[in-house]
């Protein structure tokens, strides 16, 4: 992942800093945040490393497929930033809600990835029935706009 998110700055020419939160609800969540100069993925920190990463991923991909979202009220954002250039983010640092498509395409960017990077390396199978599902799963997490309406 470090080697990853060091790639992702070279190529976007801005600075992106992973940082872990405790937090007092255990739900898994990620959070990007846009800053004036560097990007920020705030990630729930009492995670199994796959599914940080999971998280991780899917705030990039937000991040690479440039997704901008409909403000949400969050009044607690600026205590969840813990560290030393976030403590004071700018006003117009917000929380926001994407769309089902964004949301969609957020998690197939993270999951190829994940495949691509052998970061999710799932079980040698006995048969050909695993390798099918695995098929099979990322075949419905692909986008088709039919679906995506529901």
């Amino acid at each position: 992942m470090d080697e990853f998110c060091t790639e992702l700055e070279r190529a976007r020419g801005r600075p992106l800093v992973v940082t872990a939160v405790r937090t007092r609800q255990t739900a898994a969540r990620a959070m990007w945040c846009r800053g004036a100069t560097t990007d920020h993925i705030l990630i729930v920190s009492a995670l199994p490393r796959l599914h940080r990463d999971h998280l991780v991923l899917h705030g990039i991909g937000h991040m690479v497929f440039d997704h901008v979202g409909s403000p949400a009220v969050d009044r607690n954002i600026r205590k969840a930033l813990h560290s030393a250039d976030m403590t004071s983010p700018r006003r117009d640092l917000k929380r926001v809600v994407y769309t089902h498509r964004e949301e969609h395409q957020a998690e197939v960017f993270a999951t190829r990835v994940l495949q691509l990077t052998n970061g999710w390396v799932a079980p040698k199978p006995s048969s050909g029935s695993q390798t099918q599902v695995l098929e099979q799963l990322s075949s419905v997490l692909e986008y088709h706009a039919g679906r995506a309406a529901r």
